[in-house]
């Protein structure tokens, strides 16, 4: 299979108010690593915390960007 074959990963963050400049600033950062790993990733923005946990737990998420507890939340319900 090849890389680019994959499905993306999901890449996940909480929105702070502009929807459309949180995604340009974290658009940057995916295609750059696109690009050096040969992985797609898409962009997935949340409204709150509560909605990125929960499909993070559902293991919809690969990675995201997170404060400290969102963080501990995620380890103790996924790990």
């Amino acid at each position: 299979v090849k890389v680019m074959d994959m499905e993306p990963l999901k890449f996940a963050f909480v929105t702070t108010k502009n929807k459309l400049q949180d995604r340009e600033r974290w658009q940057e950062l995916t295609e750059f690593l696109t690009a050096k790993t040969g992985i797609p990733i898409d962009i997935e923005i949340f409204d709150n915390e509560a909605h990125l946990l929960n499909k993070f737990s559902v293991e919809r998420i690969d990675m995201a960007f997170v404060d400290g507890l969102a963080y501990i939340k995620i380890k103790n319900d996924v790990i």
